[in-house]
């Protein structure tokens, strides 16, 4: 009864490559990527059981976290309408309606629909691109999946900071290159970075990502985790790559 949600015209249907998850895209709109596997890699080891992925999208983060993560519930938030229906019916094909829930909200008004201080940790892959300089797509969806348009990184953290309980955590994905930017607007939003993870696509190449983890009034100090190199010199995938994306042979 799942696979009749799936409308092979407009969508496709992804195996996911862990516990059976498979879901459902569009087309020709925004896509994952790799970066929101590595964030839910990045993000399980955050201690707790209640999380809240904000600007959720069609839900893969919160579905690869479930799996990672057996105990953890995740509110799912998100801005589009239409991503948001998306996202429900991820959840209703992998049978996940007990550990996770689809809500359609602005995630700057996320604590008050939500609860203050409810969530032991959040998780953000949010627009990568300063709309105020960044080209924009003729597409409107892509404009708001790309480019802050609808959330600046300061509100997005305060969005987080609101949301966690003291002590609780958000973990992101953002691009290298705008690592300042997030770091001022985590610490603006009392959110420490406390873990902190560069991604390359090879030895010796410049950092493309940065995962990164922040505490809710925490002190001072971060722990620097080795770098995550998604390919080895010959261009085949790591060992690090193909565990987090749980291919054959490789452990959990």
């Amino acid at each position: 009864m799942a696979d009749a949600i799936f409308d092979p015209e407009r969508e496709t249907l992804e195996d996911l490559g862990r516990a059976g998850l498979r879901l459902i895209q569009p087309r020709r709109a925004f896509r994952y990527g790799t970066d929101s596997v590595l964030l839910a890699d990045f993000a399980a080891a955050c201690p707790g059981r209640r999380a809240v992925d904000l600007g959720a999208g069609s839900g893969v983060i919160g579905l690869l976290l479930a799996a990672r993560r057996g105990e953890v519930a995740v509110d799912c938030v998100e801005i589009r309408e239409d991503a948001a229906e998306l996202c429900a019916r991820n959840i209703d094909l992998n049978d996940m309606g007990e550990r996770m829930r689809s809500l359609r909200a602005d995630l700057r008004d996320a604590a008050r629909v939500l609860g203050f201080e409810r969530y032991d940790f959040a998780v953000s892959n949010p627009p990568y691109y300063d709309a105020r300089v960044s080209l924009k797509s003729p597409s409107a969806e892509n404009n708001l999946a790309r480019h802050d348009l609808a959330c600046t990184p300061e509100e997005l953290c305060l969005a987080a900071f609101r949301l966690v309980r003291n002590g609780g955590r958000f973990c992101l994905c953002y691009p290298a290159a705008r690592a300042d930017a997030l770091v001022c607007a985590m610490r603006g939003a009392r959110l420490a970075p406390k873990r902190a993870r560069i991604v390359q696509d090879a030895p010796g190449k410049s950092p493309k990502l940065l995962l990164i983890e922040g505490v809710k009034n925490g002190g001072e100090g971060m722990i620097w985790m080795p770098p995550l190199v998604l390919h080895d010199d010959d261009g085949g995938e790591s060992a690090e790559y193909r565990r987090i994306y749980g291919m054959a042979g490789e452990g959990e």
